[in-house]
C-alpha cells in the first residue's frame, strides 16, 4: 500500500494511515495523516481495540522468516526463524482491531511450501487462521496468476499449485488467498 497514488486516495477524506513494518520503509509519503512505525507485528505496542481497519497484504507469510532483504538501512535485528510466529501475529492483529471491524489478509496459497524467506500456506493453514482469528463472519477469495494477470478462481484450482523458487528462496507464488 505504500504507493503515493494509493495513499493520496486513502487520506483524501482525512483518514489516518499507519504503516507498521519490521524495517523502515524505503519510500516515505510526507503528510501529518501518514505515520510510519518500525515494529514487529507479532508484538505490537498499540493498545487493544485500536484500529478500525487493518490491511495485512503479502506480509503474514514472511513472519518468522529471513526478512533481511528488506533491511535497507542494515539495522541490526535478530531475525528469529520461527515458522509458526505468524500465529502470534494473527493474535496481535486481532487484539489491536476494534470489535466488528475488518481485517484484510492476503497470502500465498496452494501446496504447502517453506523457503528461507517465506512460506506458502495450504487449505489446513487457512482453516487454522480462521479458527485463530475467530471472526463472526468472513469471506475468502482465491486468485491465480495466469496470462500475466490475477484472475479470481476457486480454491480447488489453487490448492496444489507450487510457488516459483530457486534453491531455498521463494521468488513468487502463483496463487493467493484474500481473507476478509
Amino acid at each position: 500500500l505504500n504507493f503515493n497514488y494509493l495513499i493520496k486516495k486513502i487520506i483524501q477524506n482525512q483518514n489516518k494511515l499507519k504503516f507498521v513494518n519490521l524495517y523502515r520503509e524505503k519510500n516515505f509519503f510526507k503528510s501529518k495523516l501518514v505515520d510510519y512505525q518500525t515494529q514487529d507485528i507479532s508484538n505490537m505496542k498499540f493498545k487493544n481495540d485500536y484500529f478500525d481497519i487493518i490491511t495485512c497484504l503479502s506480509v503474514i507469510e514472511h513472519i518468522g522468516f529471513d526478512n533481511s532483504i528488506y533491511n535497507y538501512e542494515k539495522i541490526e535485528y535478530l531475525d528469529k526463524i520461527d515458522k509458526t510466529l505468524y500465529i502470534k501475529a494473527l493474535l496481535e492483529l486481532k487484539r489491536v482491531l476494534k470489535p466488528k471491524k475488518w481485517l484484510y489478509l492476503s497470502f500465498p496459497f496452494g501446496k504447502k511450501m517453506m523457503f528461507k524467506n517465506y512460506q506458502q500456506f495450504d487449505a489446513l493453514d487457512l482453516e487454522n487462521m480462521v479458527e485463530i482469528f475467530n471472526p463472526k463472519t468472513y469471506i475468502v477469495k482465491f486468485y491465480k496468476f495466469e496470462k500475466f494477470q490475477w484472475v479470481e478462481t476457486k480454491k480447488e484450482n489453487c490448492k496444489n499449485l507450487e510457488a516459483i523458487y530457486k534453491k531455498n528462496i521463494g521468488i513468487s507464488s502463483t496463487s493467493v488467498a484474500l481473507l476478509k
